[in-house]
């Protein structure tokens, strides 16, 4: 195939689809480059390299691209784990993962804190030191990655990065073929190791690891040493399940298999009773999120986790963000459960997901069959379309019928005809939930869970007031209504004085009557 160059885009950000087969490649989001190396070959300092979900067979290198500071490879969205795991660099060229092809990326190490490696899937690497990642003893930062499935005699996850390692998922690589190799996960890495995923990996999960810290990471399950050789300061990690006990001189709040060594806020020989969630197994059992026992690595850490950046992440399978004290061990992303609505015959009024919603990506439920939308609108379940409130000038109900989504923000009426439940797909929540309000009469949705109006308050561009005192300001004229669906349904309303019908409730529609422009309702 020809493949026809044009223009190079102009410095800032350089776009990498794999699907662009049509032959003219630039760099430019119409005609992106489809391998990711040419992406970063067209790049200099002050760029960024945006990688479209695909896999990309290849194995990619920084050497001849002068990048040292201020640049970004980067899939298109770091923080949501679907997108992480769908945007793929496979070094295992030849399809044969007994062949060793190389490293699958290479830096120079000349590269400062500024060049950032996030949001990728890096799997496939064989080699004789660094598997996934050589580092050269780089400074760059490698966050929200998924470093899994490499081989290496050494270092089979990373090798050699002195920089911030944080975010990942470093696992299931495979280094040597002694039990006690070096670095299963990492190797030779002197920096900041912070909130990782390391576990499951042949070999130690780390080695040499001399840096400034190791914070905040669960490393379990390795066939060696959890930490071996390992000066680094470790405090609040979990270091379990491996073959034998770490060896790092100083050890503070962590939970450790076989420790002998002491350090203040240690827990020794207490299972950290891990259970799996909506991204995979190494969440902590709580009682709060449904499970029998609170793990022992609860609220047992250093410090809050507001102080150490881990208030907006989550040891919990409900997704709820960690606060007070921190937990131990590794914090996963915030990705809610599927929003169920109940649905009884008639017209009933929803809340909204968190996230617009595509009604195509829905299903419901009767308790026998788990239907599509469009299997449940032939059988005769439910009746399209849904309508929404649209509030202010020019307002009134509206056909659901913008990209036939569900939408934040609003309450959704939908017509059923038989016992069932809506149900989304697992979604990133909003936190806090917002939702805007103008004068008269809006149909709102619900939090990703049921928020006292007592605990609301209501910004009007300028202030914030609590709810009891928009009421008083008269900005908000209560009462609050929601539509109770069923026999013996009907309107009724919140109340702001306790009991089972304070709150906004989730998984229902509300109306909220404003008395003034441009208001925002903010749940906590």
């Amino acid at each position: 195939m020809v493949v026809l160059v044009g223009a190079p885009a102009t410095a800032g950000t350089i776009y990498v689809d794999v699907s662009n087969t049509g032959g003219v490649e630039d760099g430019s989001q119409a005609h992106p480059w489809n391998t990711i190396q040419e992406g970063i070959n067209a790049a200099s300092n002050g760029d960024e390299v945006v990688v479209l979900p695909g896999e990309y067979v290849e194995t990619i290198t920084f050497g001849g691209s002068n990048i040292t500071s201020n640049f970004t490879l980067r899939s298109i969205d770091p923080y949501d784990p679907d997108v992480v795991a769908a945007t793929i660099i496979n070094g295992d060229l030849d399809a044969d993962p007994d062949s060793p092809n190389g490293t699958v990326v290479t830096l120079t190490g000349e590269e400062g804190n500024t060049c950032v490696l996030t949001g990728l899937t890096i799997t496939g690497g064989y080699t004789t030191a660094g598997g996934g990642i050589l580092g050269s003893s780089t400074h760059a930062t490698i966050s929200y990655c998924i470093i899994k499935e490499n081989r290496a005699d050494e270092g089979a996850g990373i090798w050699q990065c002195d920089g911030v390692i944080a975010h990942n998922w470093i696992i299931d690589n495979i280094a040597g073929t002694v039990p006690s190799a070096h670095g299963g996960g990492l190797g030779r890495c002197y920096g900041v190791i912070k909130n990782n995923l390391i576990c499951r990996n042949h070999g130690d999960g780390l080695t040499w690891c001399h840096g400034i810290i190791i914070q905040g990471n669960t490393i379990a399950d390795h066939t060696g040493w959890g930490l071996n050789e390992t000066l680094a300061e470790v405090t609040n990690c979990i270091i379990w399940g491996n073959e034998a006990h770490p060896s790092s001189p100083s050890v503070t709040y962590c939970c450790i298999e076989n420790w002998e060594g002491g350090g203040e806020g240690n827990i020794v020989g207490q299972d950290p009773l891990f259970v799996s969630g909506l991204l995979g197994d190494y969440y902590l059992s709580q009682t709060a999120a449904g499970q029998a026992a609170d793990s022992p690595c609860v609220d047992a850490g250093s410090d809050t986790a507001a102080a150490l950046g881990l208030d907006a992440v989550t040891t919990r399978t409900d997704s709820v963000p960690d606060t007070g004290i921190v937990d131990m061990g590794y914090h996963h992303p915030l990705i809610m459960p599927p929003s169920v609505f109940p649905l009884s015959p008639g017209w009933g009024l929803i809340g909204d997901p968190p996230e617009p919603c595509a009604l195509a990506d829905c299903k419901l439920d009767d308790g026998v069959d788990l239907l599509t939308w469009a299997d449940a609108v032939a059988a005769g379940w439910v009746d399209p379309p849904l309508y929404f409130w649209q509030a202010g000038s020019g307002g009134g109900y509206q056909l659901l019928w913008s990209a036939d989504s569900l939408q934040t923000q609003h309450g959704h009426w939908i017509q059923a005809h038989r016992e069932c439940a809506l149900i989304t797909p697992p979604q990133q929540p909003a936190v806090p939930y917002t939702v805007s309000l103008e004068p008269y009469w809006n149909m709102i949705g619900d939090a990703d869970h049921d928020v006292a109006l007592s605990g609301c308050s209501v910004d009007d561009g300028s202030q914030t007031l609590c709810w009891a005192d928009a009421i008083t300001a008269g900005w908000i004229i209560p009462p609050v209504y929601y539509y109770h669906t069923g026999l013996g349904g009907g309107w009724r309303t919140v109340a702001t004085s306790g009991g089972d019908d304070d709150s906004l409730r989730q998984g229902r529609g509300h109306w909220i009557l404003a008395n003034q422009p441009s208001l925002t309702l903010i749940a906590p």
